[in-house]
């Protein structure tokens, strides 16, 4: 008697999955080391209405900037132009991969009329992760009546040699939409050494109305005290609570 034969079947082999690509590296914000100001900016940075442009490009190991384009613009088209025709003259910190230079391609926001300062502020610390260098320029602090961005100061080149630590004090008036007007050094240690610093930094801060706000608050007097360590060991501003102008 023949036994019964079975016979083994062959399972079909599954599928194969294309291999997916690793995601790209996110476009970063680049960090100008050298930004000539053309007549065109200039006019530019004149203009009675708040405009911006988002160009990207890449910076080449030696810094220099290539193929800049506008990716958003509220510029006309002559001078969204004028302002590519700078950007081929800035200098990027470049990128690196290890301690090797390379190229890569970067972004970078421009910001012209009465509220460029702000405008850029809030660009930066809303998109803080996305800075290239340097890092933790810009930070978001809520405070009275107010949601405060704010530029943290740079340490002046010429004062790194010495690493000196230091403060300022400034008082300033917050205007209805948020700006700052009329900023003054109140005091400074060393004297002088880090005023330049502090004022540039401030006025750049805007002050959002906090939403539950349903009307803006009035002009506020604020006083604020920025303190300069040496890199590494940071900067940071303590603001005292804002008393009525």
């Amino acid at each position: 008697m023949l036994g019964a034969l079975v016979l083994g079947g062959c399972a079909t082999p599954p599928a194969l999955k294309p291999a997916q690509a690793p995601p790209a590296p996110p476009v970063l914000i680049g960090t100008p080391t050298s930004q000539p100001l053309t007549p065109e900016l200039q006019a530019l940075q004149g203009e009675s209405e708040n405009q911006q442009v988002l160009v990207r490009f890449s910076v080449f190991p030696d810094g220099s900037v290539h193929q800049p384009r506008a990716v958003f613009t509220l510029l006309s088209p002559a001078d969204t132009a004028a302002v590519l025709a700078a950007l081929r003259q800035w200098q990027f910190k470049p990128a690196l991969h290890g301690t090797q230079a390379v190229t890569r391609e970067f972004m970078y926001p421009l910001f012209f009329g009465p509220d460029a300062a702000q405008d850029r502020t809030r660009f930066y610390c809303r998109n803080q992760p996305l800075i290239y260098e340097p890092e933790n320029r810009c930070e978001i602090v809520s405070f009275g009546h107010w949601r405060i961005f704010r530029m943290n100061p740079e340490y002046p080149a010429k004062l790194l040699d010495q690493h000196l630590a230091g403060s300022v004090t400034l008082s300033f008036d917050v205007d209805p939409h948020g700006r700052v007007q009329n900023p003054k050094v109140v005091s400074s240690t060393p004297p002088g050494a880090f005023d330049a610093a502090a004022l540039a930094a401030v006025r750049q801060w805007y002050f959002e109305p906090l939403q539950e706000q349903k009307d803006p608050p009035p002009e506020q007097h604020v006083t604020v005290t920025v303190t300069f360590n040496p890199p590494g060991a940071g900067a940071r501003t303590n603001p005292q609570a804002p008393l009525p102008h």
